[in-house]
C-alpha cells in the first residue's frame, strides 16, 4: 500500500504531464486558421481537461485523508540522537562478516519470491556466491566512522558493493503498520568498490532460455522489452540475469547519464542539455509516445517533453541502450543497505 504522501506526489505528477498535453494543444500552431482539424482533436482536449479536474479532486481527498490520520500528525522523530546512531549501528552493513550475512539473506530473498516475481535464481545465485567469494578474497575495512556503510545493489547486469553515506528516516504512514518507524536510507551518490559481472549471452542463447529464437529477441529489444542489452559492434549480447516482462503493451523506460553523450543523433540533438528522459506511451493513441526530459537532479531544473510515433521512438530507445554511458533505471532489482533485510521501498508498495 503506497503512502499517502507518495500518492499525492504521483497525482500532481499526472496532473503536470495532462497540463503539458493541454498546453500542446491549446497552443499548437498547427491549428492556427484551421477551425476544422481544431474541431477534430477538440474531444481530445476536453477529455484531458476532465481528467485533470479529476486528479485535482482525488489530490485533495488524498490530502484530507492525511490530514484526518494521525499517522501524519507532524510529530517529531520516534527516536534521540543518541538512539538513532545506535540504530544505525545494528541495522548498518559496516564489516565483510556484514556483508557476507547480507549475501546469504538475499539469495534467500530471491529464492523466496522466484516464483512471483520471475527471478532467474538459477543464474542470479551462482552470481551471488561468486560476489561472495570476491568478498571473501578483497581487502575490505571495517568501517567506524558513523553514518558510513556498505551498499549491495542487485541489477540485471552486475551485483555491486559500493560506500554510502546513510540517514535514519521515519515512515509517517502506514507502510510498515507502525507509526515513526524508523528506517536507513542511503541520501547520497553511492562509491562503487566491487563488482560482479553477470555473464553476457548471444540474442541466441539467450533465446534458448526462454524457449525463442534470436530473431525474437533481438526484436524484444528494438520494442524495449529488454533494456539492459549492450552493443558490440553490430550486435547485442543480453545480461544472463535479464527478465524478460510478461506483457503485451508497453511499459513505461526511464534512463540517466551523467555525462555528455557522443554521437547523438540529429534529431534527438537536445539529449545532451539534460540529464534523465522517461519514454510513455501515450493512453488511446496506438502509434504515439510521449518523451520527458530532466535534469534528474534538481527537481526545479528545466524539463522538457514532445511526443514521437512509434519508429521514431525505437530509434531513440536503440540509441539509449546502446551508449554505455546511459543507465536504465528500470534494470534494478534490489538496493540492500539493511543487514536485518528491511526492504522499505518493496514493502511500500505492496
Amino acid at each position: 500500500m503506497k503512502s499517502l504522501p507518495k500518492q499525492i506526489k504521483e497525482t500532481e505528477a499526472q496532473i503536470t504531464l495532462l497540463r503539458e498535453k493541454l498546453d500542446k494543444l491549446a497552443n499548437d500552431p498547427f491549428y492556427a486558421g484551421r477551425p476544422e482539424l481544431w474541431e477534430a482533436d477538440r474531444n481530445q482536449y476536453f477529455d484531458l481537461l476532465d481528467r485533470v479536474q479529476a486528479l485535482y479532486e482525488e489530490k485533495i481527498r488524498l490530502s484530507e485523508d492525511m490530514k484526518n490520520d494521525p499517522a501524519y500528525d507532524g510529530s517529531s522523530p520516534s527516536l534521540t540522537p543518541e538512539e538513532e546512531l545506535a540504530f544505525f549501528q545494528s541495522h548498518a552493513i559496516r564489516s565483510r562478516e556484514d556483508v557476507l550475512a547480507s549475501v546469504e539473506k538475499i539469495k534467500e530473498h530471491y529464492s523466496r519470491n522466484a516464483k512471483k516475481d520471475k527471478y532467474p535464481v538459477a543464474r542470479l545465485i551462482p552470481l551471488l556466491d561468486r560476489f561472495a567469494g570476491e568478498i571473501s578474497a578483497c581487502r575490505l575495512m571495517e568501517l567506524t566512522q558513523p553514518w558510513w556503510q556498505y551498499e549491495i545493489t542487485v541489477r540485471e547486469t552486475e551485483i555491486t558493493l559500493s560506500l554510502v553515506p546513510t540517514e535514519v528516516l521515519y515512515d509517517r504512514g502506514r507502510s510498515w503498520g507502525e507509526k515513526n518507524r524508523p528506517f536507513l536510507l542511503p541520501v547520497q551518490e553511492a562509491f562503487p568498490i566491487l563488482t560482479a559481472k553477470a555473464a553476457l549471452l548471444s540474442p541466441e542463447d539467450f533465446g534458448k532460455l526462454y524457449g525463442v529464437s534470436g530473431g525474437t529477441v533481438r526484436q524484444w529489444i528494438r520494442r524495449g522489452k529488454i533494456r539492459s542489452a549492450s552493443k558490440f559492434g553490430r550486435e547485442w549480447r543480453i545480461p544472463e540475469l535479464t527478465i524478460v516482462p510478461n506483457w503485451k503493451h508497453y511499459i513505461d523506460g526511464n534512463y540517466l547519464w551523467h555525462q555528455e553523450l557522443p554521437d547523438v543523433p540529429e534529431e534527438f540533438s537536445c539529449l545532451n542539455a539534460y540529464r534523465q528522459i522517461a519514454l510513455s506511451s501515450v493512453k488511446g493513441k496506438k502509434d504515439l509516445w510521449h518523451v520527458s526530459l530532466s535534469d534528474g537532479v534538481k527537481e526545479d531544473a528545466e524539463t522538457a517533453s514532445f511526443d514521437l510515433d512509434g519508429k521514431a521512438k525505437e530509434r531513440l530507445e536503440l540509441y539509449l541502450l546502446a551508449q554505455p554511458l546511459v543507465e536504465c533505471i528500470n534494470n534494478y532489482l534490489g538496493d540492500f543497505f539493511d543487514k536485518t533485510l528491511q526492504e522499505w521501498a518493496e514493502e511500500e508498495d505492496e
